[in-house]
């Protein structure tokens, strides 16, 4: 019952109990291998799903926000035709009241309208200016 020293420099029982060791561990662990293997295959499609989730979530941003900048480009040359229109009515009012046809209240007022039309399409630019930070920050680029 002493401890032999034999044994232990004896390179066929050690390698024998340590290759008999490393062959049943499998087998006698098979249970909680099983689980960590189940847990993990689990872990991998959670993140699978929520990297999934991330990907569409980004395409759906670039997605919209490329949308929207086609539709402020839409209204912005719409807003530019009706801005030359009011400033072509603000000189035909001006020609209008030389000839005595209308009152100065009308040059007012065509003016008025023309201001009006310039401050939507200065808003308008604004909107395309925050629109492509937006597209900026879909794409990954700038801030967290």
């Amino acid at each position: 019952n002493s401890f032999s020293f034999d044994k232990l420099i004896d390179i066929n029982k050690s390698a024998t109990y340590g290759l008999f060791g490393g062959i049943t561990a499998p087998i006698f662990n098979q249970r909680e291998l099983k689980t960590q293997y189940e847990q993990y295959k689990g872990n991998y499609g959670i993140a699978f799903l929520n990297y999934e989730k991330i990907v569409l979530q980004a395409y759906n941003e670039v997605s919209n926000a490329l949308l929207t900048e086609d539709h402020i480009i839409d209204r912005f040359q719409h807003k530019n035709e009706q801005v030359v229109a009011l400033e072509s009515s603000v000189d035909s009012a001006h020609d209008l009241f030389l000839a005595g046809r209308i009152n100065y209240l009308e040059i007012i007022t065509s003016q008025r309208e023309s201001l009006a039309a310039q401050i939507e399409q200065v808003n308008i630019l604004e909107e395309k200016i925050l629109n492509q930070l937006v597209l900026y920050k879909a794409l990954g680029g700038g801030w967290q």
